[in-house]
């Protein structure tokens, strides 16, 4: 690559590598690196296949070892759009818009381009998507604001329910085994893990009303106008992108993470309570069949 084509691709604002016909990485350019945490020298050199980016789908499908967009473009040589979601270098997941381009010299296919950019549609600033309130009291781990905020705000839906009939339904989230891991790995780890879980949420879920730290390993969604298969469906797009998501430690490699996850809405006329109460027993359902699951009454 010439060094005005480097120089090109260093003021852009899309993330940009490119591979050669071995998927080896040639260049990284500078928002590549701000998107990603990885910087140019962590992956030059190295393989797409090496999992840097462990690009997943909406199902939740492994990129890296089926339907790849970039491997098939080397394949075939046609430029491929897709909505996917990557993993940055602190373990959170990442909503990015990408495109693969096939670079030919001569007519002959000798490497390919991968564009990605925050997905504008799902990607929300946390000072947004916590309604920009500094009388937020918030957890001092994840940023999230805390219970008590959550009970208000909850409080403030059941109102909006019974004046103006708004529907709204709760997402209850727990990580699976944390206190073991807690015993395994010590608390400044699972410090580490809540904040790259809650990074995932605020990044992907900008639709929400309010996500929230409930209690210790435990957050709240809080999502209004959802029909009961559209409440599930969000659900489990939180079970997959938490699974996901992982501790990328040095010591200990990757850390996965499991979430189990109880899911209602609020019924006319019911206490606040007996929501949560009702949450609470569908995910211990969720723990039963032996965590990473959602369950939803």
């Amino acid at each position: 690559m010439t060094f005005e084509l480097s120089m090109l691709m260093d003021h852009l604002y899309e993330g940009i590598y490119i591979v050669d016909l071995e998927r080896k990485i040639i260049s990284w350019n500078k928002a590549a690196e701000q998107i990603t945490g990885f910087k140019a020298d962590e992956v030059i050199g190295k393989y797409c296949h090496d999992n840097i980016l462990n690009h997943i789908d909406a199902e939740g499908r492994l990129l890296c070892l089926n339907g790849c967009p970039l491997h098939t473009t080397l394949k075939d040589g046609v430029e491929r759009e897709a909505y996917l979601f990557l993993q940055h270098k602190k373990g959170y997941r990442i909503p990015v818009k990408l495109k693969t381009v096939p670079i030919f010299e001569n007519e002959v296919l000798i490497g390919v381009a991968e564009l990605f950019q925050l997905n504008d549609e799902v990607e929300k600033t946390v000072d947004k998507l916590l309604h920009d309130s500094s009388a937020i009291e918030r957890d001092a781990i994840t940023g999230l604001p805390m219970r008590a905020y959550m009970e208000q705000f909850l409080a403030h839906m059941s109102t909006l329910n019974r004046t103006l009939n708004l529907s709204f339904g709760i997402i209850l989230v727990d990580i699976d085994s944390f206190e073991e891991f807690n015993n395994t790995y010590g608390k400044r780890l699972g410090d580490d893990v809540l904040k790259i879980i809650s990074k995932t949420f605020t990044s992907v879920f900008g639709h929400a009303e309010m996500i929230g730290r409930w209690r210790q390993d435990e957050f709240l969604f809080v999502f209004s106008s959802l029909s009961k298969d559209q409440l599930f469906s969000t659900a489990e797009t939180i079970r997959m992108l938490s699974e996901g998501s992982a501790l990328r430690n040095a010591t200990f490699k990757d850390v996965d993470v499991t979430v189990s996850i109880g899911a209602t809405h609020y019924l006319k006329q019911e206490t606040i309570d007996n929501m949560i109460m009702r949450a609470y027993d569908n995910l211990k359902a969720s723990k039963r069949k032996g965590g990473n699951l959602v369950t939803l009454k």
